[in-house]
């Protein structure tokens, strides 16, 4: 998978970043499908505090997704967390589970007025993040530190 970070000038954590998406992406997707996507990990200060994290397609209209867009907060104190949960949504979206209007998952239509703690697609990523992104820290001895990215 490629792997551009912008916004980031911790040189550790930018290096930690790449290898994250990766690693992410090789326990979530065949690798001779992950190795044609490619994900832009920006940190956004315009993201605001309604969100941690979100992530989109870049190719919106024309389907199957290979290129994404994730924007982090700049005031995440986990961001590979975060990158878990959304690196799930890349696989989502790159394999058409998720429409990226949000109305079909899995090719059934979604009811609306959901909380977003019950969206199929959120319950699926919240399975996954934790789980990731401890096998992350503990197969590169990752401890996050806090500061300024």
């Amino acid at each position: 998978m490629k792997c551009i970070v912008r916004n980031c000038n911790d040189k550790q954590l930018k290096k930690h970043i790449k290898q994250a998406v990766n690693f992410y992406a090789d326990k979530l997707m065949h690798k001779n499908f992950s190795n044609t996507l490619t994900v832009t990990v920006k940190f956004d200060e315009e993201l605001g505090s309604q969100y941690y994290a979100k992530v989109y397609p870049t190719d919106y209209f024309d389907p199957p997704h290979k290129k994404f867009m994730m924007q982090l907060n700049c005031d995440l104190k986990k961001p590979l967390l975060a990158i878990a949960h959304e690196m799930v949504h890349i696989r989502q979206y790159a394999k058409g589970e998720l429409d990226t209007y949000h109305k079909t998952w899995k090719k059934s239509r979604v009811k609306k007025g959901l909380d977003y703690l019950e969206l199929p697609w959120e319950k699926e990523a919240m399975r996954y993040e934790y789980r990731l992104y401890s096998e992350y820290k503990k197969k590169f001895n990752y401890s996050p530190k806090t500061g300024k990215v």
